[in-house]
Parts: structure tokens; sequence; C-alpha cells
């Protein structure tokens, strides 16, 4: 966030996870979301990969402990992934996804 400093940068949640061709998030059964409806949520970014060892053990610890966060619906984990949709070992979460390849 902008803290006063002329040199900083402040954005917000649509402008880092959308582009002008996509403005919303996948979920692991191929609904779409806005990026819009995660406004007023707290949002976790988690970066991880199937190739790192550690984030494959926590991993299922965080989807755990997100499934009992999610019916009260002010809560969102967003799955930032170096893996492309068909490596990934993370299809059967409900959280929501971006790849980067």
């Amino acid at each position: 966030m902008a803290n006063g400093d002329s040199d900083s940068v402040s954005h917000d949640l649509l402008s880092l996870l959308s582009s002008d061709e996509r403005d919303f998030l996948v979920r692991n059964n191929g609904d779409q979301v806005k990026i819009s409806n995660l406004v007023g949520k707290t949002v976790g970014l988690y970066f991880s990969g199937s190739w790192c060892g550690p984030c494959c053990h926590f991993t299922p610890n965080l989807v755990e402990v997100y499934e009992e966060l999610l019916p009260k619906g002010d809560f969102e984990v967003v799955f930032i992934s170096s893996d492309s949709d068909d490596e990934s070992g993370f299809k059967n979460m409900s959280l929501f996804f971006v790849f980067f390849f």
C-alpha cells in the first residue's frame, strides 16, 4: 500500500490478479468467479508448486483450515502455481487457481 512516499506503488486485488483479457479466477471445478467478488474478504495468496516438497506437506493443512473457514464467507485463498494446469497435483482443492508457466 502507498504510505505517502511518491515512489510507492499501491495495488488492489483486481490489479494484482487480473488482466485486460481476464477478470476472473477459476476454481478446481472450472467455475469462474469475478475477482471483484473477493472485495471485502481477507485473501491469502499462496505461492506453490507440485515440485516443492515442503509445499506439498503444508498444502493439505492449508486446505483443512480453508475448508473450516469457508462457511464464514470472509476468507479466501488464491493458489498461485508455477505448474501447468495438467501438472498440478492440487486439482482436488476448493481454492482459486492462477497458473503461471
